[in-house]
């Protein structure tokens, strides 16, 4: 790199990303910005981000690296302290020798370099980067670097016999743990995770994110670090860290990017030892309205002509992780008023809702479902939600309440719709007393929304399309997408989830099919034949609206 005095203004002139009255107008304005010349452009719109930087890179014949994709090593990243990198806008992301690679936003900026060689004693190679990937990489790669770092030197000393006592080391590694699971569920919110997995193998404990429905890798954790790093999760969700055979659950409230979030943390015993699942329960993502779920126009108009039945149960079918209880939450928000009395019984209370009564499930004091659902009936309520239907006598009883004049909610494991008329028969609930409360049932899953910012049109066989569901006449015009990857979406091609639903109105003619003990596959036939659309069929138009991938499709939806 050739240290010139010439200035990123005049770099972008050359390049021919601006006119010389842009310039001059920009650096007139930045006498009253207080701010660096490039920030100043993205600003105002003149240039973005990316152009600065691959202009940069050309012109002082750098490397150019989009830090979405690039491997940045943890241990590089911790050779430079946090205050440096953010003070510079720089992020060690490879090491070789004697040398350290730095992404900078702004290469030109020698004080910098020098201040990082002088900090790490290394040669410094500089790489360019776009400021927001710059930012963004600090706080996770950096900020996790210093305690992942930490969490291995306290190992080391740990270990080592020359120690001179046992007390420092046991914490500093106690203080360094601490840090890490700080770390690794800040980390977590700020990806959009909605569970984190802390599993025990043979040589460590593995940390895994579900990102839109899909696992990812996130870190490898010492073995020696297992037991300490376990037990403070548990101490955290106020569990009792001297039980390790048994089970446990537990809540956690902490606070990231000054947004509350709770976190539902579940243990299991294995035999390299307790598996954790900390569940993310964020009332932004959970809090939508109805009509942002993803039902379509003649869906959403039967479910709130459902809604507005005085009394009758209403059904959400689904496996686990498919949303039922985001759809849940939805319609009590839709119907949820001043003249009406709503209370639930739910395991445990995901999200609190203002104007609505919600009680806790607690198996310590015999109040299961049944019992808690039979209490809410003497409580004078107009509108009743079961978090879930798990056994016989929450099932009648939730059918029951059906029939005395309240609206029931509530959710149930099938795969469809029609297959929750049939569950209940197999639960034991009377033929005639589901045929008499019953209103519906909405069946969902969830597809991965592919990114707005870089999905592309996919060239497909017609025979493959028709193959999976589009019928001849759909296919002339029909455009699909597929994902790409860029920095948006985490080089994933995806971002964000979208419901897909069926659901299916209990008509007359349904209630004489299913009091004549007909099969979930007849029910299903005569649902269709009264318009219901299949999850299929909802899946497959949305990814003709250029929503989601067939591919997706075919990985969720049967």
């Amino acid at each position: 790199m050739s240290y010139t005095r010439e200035r990123l203004g005049e770099i972008l002139v050359a390049a021919g990303l601006l006119t010389t009255e842009e310039l001059g107008s920009a650096l007139l304005a930045q006498e009253h910005y207080n701010g660096k010349i490039g920030e100043l452009l993205v600003h105002e719109g003149l240039l973005d981000e990316e152009q600065i930087a691959q202009a940069l890179a050309e012109q002082k014949g750098l490397e150019h690296v989009n830090l979405a994709t690039y491997p940045v090593d943890r241990i590089a990243a911790a050779v430079l302290p946090l205050r440096i990198c953010r003070r510079h806008a720089m992020i060690p992301i490879a090491q070789e020798g004697d040398t350290l690679k730095v992404a900078m936003a702004d290469p030109l900026d020698i004080e910098a370099i020098d201040d990082a060689q002088l900090m790490s004693g290394f040669r410094i190679v500089p790489v360019v980067a776009a400021a927001t990937q710059v930012r963004m990489a600090i706080e996770k790669y950096v900020a996790g670097a210093d305690v992942f770092q930490e969490l291995e030197l306290s190992e080391r000393a740990s270990e080592s016999e020359a120690s001179e006592t046992t007390e420092e080391p046991e914490e500093d590694s106690g203080v360094a743990v601490v840090r890490v699971v700080n770390q690794i569920i800040r980390e977590a919110v700020l990806e959009r995770a909605s569970d984190i997995h802390f599993e025990p193998d043979s040589d460590g404990v593995r940390v895994r994110y579900r990102i839109d429905g899909v696992l990812r890798e996130a870190a490898g954790l010492p073995k020696t670090s297992q037991a300490e790093l376990l037990s403070r999760v548990k101490v955290m969700a106020d569990l009792d860290i001297t039980e390790r055979r048994r089970p446990q659950d537990g809540r956690i409230s902490v606070r990231v990017a000054d947004r509350p979030l709770d976190l539902r943390v579940a243990t299991l015993p294995t035999p390299l030892g307790e598996a954790i699942t900390l569940r993310i329960l964020d009332a932004e993502v959970a809090f939508r309205p109805v009509e942002e779920i993803g039902l379509t126009a003649d869906d959403l108009e039967l479910v709130m002509r459902l809604l507005r039945k005085p009394y009758g149960a209403l059904f959400v079918a689904g496996p686990t992780g498919s949303g039922k209880s985001t759809t849940l939450y939805a319609l009590l928000s839709a119907i949820n008023d001043p003249g009406r009395k709503v209370i639930t019984v739910e395991d445990p209370i995901e999200y609190t809702m203002s104007g609505i009564t919600q009680v806790a499930v607690n198996p310590r004091v015999n109040l299961t479902f049944a019992a808690g659902l039979r209490t809410i009936l003497r409580s004078d309520p107009d509108v009743v939600m079961v978090g879930e239907v798990r056994d016989p006598e929450t099932a009648e009883t939730a059918v029951r309440a059906a029939l005395t004049g309240h609206l029931v909610l509530t959710s149930i494991h099938t795969n469809d719709a029609p297959s929750a008329l049939t569950r209940l028969t197999d639960m034991g609930v009377p033929s005639y007393i589901t045929a008499s409360g019953l209103l519906g049932a909405v069946a969902q899953r969830l597809l991965r929304r592919l990114c707005p910012a870089c999905k592309t049109p996919a060239e497909i066989d017609p025979a493959v399309l028709e193959a999976s569901g589009f019928d001849n006449n759909e296919l002339a015009g029909l455009t699909l997408y597929g994902p790409v990857g860029c920095e948006q979406c985490g080089m994933t091609g995806y971002h964000g989830r979208i419901g897909v639903f069926e659901v299916m109105e209990f008509t007359h003619e349904l209630h004489s099919l299913f009091l004549r003990d007909a099969s979930a596959a007849e029910l299903r036939e005569a649902a269709i034949g009264h318009g219901m659309k299949t999850l299929r069929r909802d899946a497959l138009d949305k990814a003709a609206l250029g929503l989601t991938s067939l591919d997706e499709v075919n990985r969720v939806v049967v």
